[in-house]
C-alpha cells in the first residue's frame, strides 16, 4: 500500500513537472507571436503611410503639371503673334522701314524662278508649316508677323537653298480718341458745346503707325489735323473723323466723352457726332414782387418788397446765376429772394452762365428802401387874440 502512494504521488509530481515546463515552454512562443503581430501592424502602418505619401506626392505633382500646362497654354497664346481681324483698307499697301515691312492683307506675293535648263515648280511655306508646291499669288489674312520660306527644284531635281522673307501684317485700323477743353454737354439726347470749345484728337496706330488724321464739321470738306482747333459755326454740325495708318486702314469710329447734367460723363463711341455750337449767352432779369414807386427818378420800395432774379437760356440751357450787393466782393451763387431790412441805396447784379460757359451781361436794379416813417406835426389855424 505504502508502496503504491510513493508510486501515485512520484508520477504527480512528474506530471506538475511537465505542465510547469510546457508551460514554461508556451510563453516565449506567444511573446514572438505578439511581436510579429506587431511587426506586422507597423508594416502596414508604414505601407499606408507610404501609400498615403505617393497618393499626395502624386496629386501634388499632376497639380504642378497641370498648372505648367496653363502655364505653357496661356505662353502659347501670348506668343501667337497672329491674330484674325478683318482690314477695312480699300488698296493693296505696304510701309517698309529699316527692320520691318508692314503690309495690309489686299497685298499678296508672287514667286518667279529662273533656271540655265529648266526650271521645274517652286516650294513655299508659311510659318514653318508643311511645304507645298506653288501655284498662285500668295496672301496673308491674319494680322501679326509671318515668314515665307521658298525654294526653286529644276527639271534634274536641283533644288536651291531655301530662302526666307518676313513681314508684319496690319489688319487693325487707328483708335482715335476727341478730347475737349471744356466738357461737352449732353442734355437729354442732344450735345452742346460753346463756340470757344477747343477740341483735339489722340490717334494712336501699334503696328504700321498713324500715317494722317483728317476731320469734317459738315460730312464733305475734310481739312488734315495738325493741331488744336474749334468750330465757330453757330447751330448743329457734324463731326466727322478718319485716321490714316500707314499701310491704308482707317479709323471708322472714333471715342468721344460728354458730360450729363447729373456730372456723370459718357463715351460714345460713334463714327459721327452731331454737336449744338451754342454762341448765345443767357438773358437775365431782376424783377421786384411790387410795383416801385418813383421819387424823382429813383424807384422807391419799403422793406416788404422781395426780389426775384431770372435767367433763361435757348440753347443748353442755364447753370448757374450769380448776384452781387452794392459792388461789394466776389458774385455769389443765388439761392433765394433778396429782401432788404434796412433804409438805404441798394443797387443788386445779376449774371448767368449756361451750361456751356457762355456768360450773360450784367442786369443791373437799383432802388432805394425807405423804412423811416413819416413825421407829423400839428400847426393850430386861427383863434388867436
Amino acid at each position: 500500500m505504502f508502496k503504491k502512494s510513493v508510486i501515485v504521488l512520484f508520477s504527480l509530481i512528474i506530471m506538475v513537472a511537465f505542465a510547469s515546463v510546457t508551460l514554461t515552454q508556451d510563453q516565449p512562443g506567444d511573446t514572438k507571436k505578439d511581436e510579429k503581430k506587431t511587426e506586422e501592424k507597423k508594416t502596414d502602418e508604414k505601407k499606408t503611410d507610404e501609400k498615403k505619401t505617393d497618393e499626395k506626392k502624386t496629386d501634388e505633382k499632376k497639380t504642378d503639371e497641370k498648372k505648367t500646362d496653363e502655364k505653357k497654354s496661356d505662353d502659347t497664346k501670348k506668343d501667337d503673334s497672329t491674330t484674325k481681324k478683318e482690314s477695312n483698307a480699300k488698296i493693296a499697301k505696304s510701309y517698309v522701314t529699316k527692320n520691318i515691312t508692314y503690309i495690309n492683307p489686299k497685298v499678296s506675293f508672287e514667286l518667279t524662278s529662273t533656271d540655265d535648263t529648266q526650271a521645274d515648280k517652286i516650294m513655299f511655306s508659311i510659318d514653318g508649316k508643311a511645304a507645298q508646291e506653288y501655284k498662285s499669288p500668295i496672301t496673308l489674312k491674319e494680322e501679326g508677323k509671318h515668314v515665307i520660306n521658298y525654294y526653286g527644284i529644276d527639271k534634274m531635281g536641283n533644288q536651291e537653298e531655301m530662302k526666307s522673307f518676313s513681314v508684319m501684317v496690319d489688319a487693325s485700323s487707328p483708335i482715335v480718341t476727341v478730347t475737349t477743353d471744356v466738357p461737352v454737354i449732353k442734355v437729354k439726347e442732344k450735345l452742346y458745346a460753346s463756340g470757344i470749345t477747343n477740341y483735339m484728337i489722340n490717334a494712336n496706330d501699334s503696328l504700321s503707325g498713324v500715317d494722317k488724321v483728317v476731320y469734317s464739321t459738315d460730312g464733305t470738306k475734310f481739312n488734315e489735323y495738325n493741331n488744336t482747333f474749334n468750330i465757330v459755326k453757330d447751330g448743329e454740325i457734324t463731326l466727322t473723323i478718319l485716321a490714316h495708318d500707314k499701310v491704308a486702314n482707317y479709323s471708322e469710329k472714333f471715342v468721344f466723352k460728354a458730360k450729363e447734367d447729373s456730372g456723370k460723363m459718357v463715351k460714345m463711341n460713334e463714327s459721327s457726332v452731331k454737336i449744338n455750337i451754342d454762341k448765345k449767352a443767357p438773358t437775365i432779369e431782376i424783377k421786384a414782387d411790387k410795383d416801385f414807386i418813383m421819387v424823382n427818378g429813383q424807384k422807391v420800395a419799403s422793406v416788404n418788397y422781395k426780389y426775384k432774379v431770372e435767367a433763361k437760356d435757348e440753347g443748353a440751357g442755364v447753370a448757374q446765376i450769380m448776384v452781387r450787393i452794392n459792388g461789394k466782393g466776389e458774385f455769389v451763387p443765388y439761392t433765394e429772394e433778396i429782401k432788404f431790412t434796412k433804409s438805404g441805396k441798394y443797387l443788386i447784379e445779376a449774371i448767368a452762365k449756361d451750361k456751356v460757359g457762355n456768360v450773360s451781361k450784367t442786369a443791373t436794379l437799383s432802388v432805394y428802401v425807405d423804412v423811416n416813417p413819416p413825421e407829423s406835426k400839428i400847426n393850430m389855424v386861427g383863434g388867436k387874440q
